[in-house]
C-alpha cells in the first residue's frame, strides 16, 4: 500500500513528466490493484500475480497508445515517449503490451474455472483494438478500455471456487 500511495502522490508531482516511467507507474498501480484485492480474501497467490503481469502489461500498452493519441495536446507541456522514439515506434511499442498478454491469456486456466473462459472475448477484443492502433489510435483505446473490463470480469468470475 505504501509503494503504491508514494506511486500515486508523486506521479503528477514528477513521474508523469519522464517519459515511459510515467506509463509504468500508471500500469503498475492497475496492477498492484489486483493483489491488494487478493490481499482482502487470503494471501495473494501464483495466479493473482500472474493475471496482475497480464494487467500491467495491457495498461501499459493503453498508457503508450494514450501517449500517442494526446501527442498535439502535450506538445509543449510535457515531453512523452512518442515525441522522443516517434509515432510509429511507439505504436509498435503499444502494440506488443497488448498483444503479449492475449499469448499469455490462456496460462491461468491452470488455476482459474470455466469461467475465466470470458477471458477469449477480451483477447478479440484486444485483437481489434491492436489493429485499430495503426489506423485509429482513439477507438483503439476506447477498444482496450472494454476489453480490460472483460478481462477482469473474466479474473473474477474466473477465481470463484466451484461449488460441489
Amino acid at each position: 500500500f505504501l509503494i503504491a500511495a508514494t506511486l500515486l502522490i508523486t506521479y503528477d508531482i514528477r513521474f508523469s513528466q519522464i517519459p515511459l516511467l510515467g506509463n509504468v507507474v500508471v500500469a503498475l498501480c492497475v496492477a498492484l490493484s489486483f493483489i491488494f484485492g487478493a490481499f482482502c480474501f487470503s494471501e495473494p497467490n501464483p495466479p493473482i500475480y500472474f493475471l496482475s503481469l497480464l494487467a500491467f502489461l495491457s495498461t501499459l500498452g493503453r498508457e503508450i497508445a494514450k501517449d500517442v493519441e494526446d501527442m498535439e495536446a502535450d506538445f509543449g507541456i510535457r515531453k512523452t515517449l512518442p515525441m522522443i522514439i516517434g509515432k510509429q515506434k511507439a505504436l509498435y511499442m503499444a502494440f506488443f503490451f497488448i498483444i503479449f498478454p492475449v499469448l499469455l491469456s490462456p496460462i491461468p486456466f491452470l488455476w482459474l474455472n470455466i469461467f475465466y473462459s470470458l477471458v477469449f472475448i477480451a483477447d478479440a477484443i484486444f485483437l481489434w483494438a491492436s489493429y485499430l492502433l495503426f489506423h485509429d489510435v482513439k477507438s483503439s483505446t476506447k477498444w482496450i478500455k472494454w476489453a480490460q473490463l472483460i478481462a477482469v470480469l473474466a479474473f473474477v468470475l474466473g477465481s470463484f471456487r466451484q461449488l460441489p
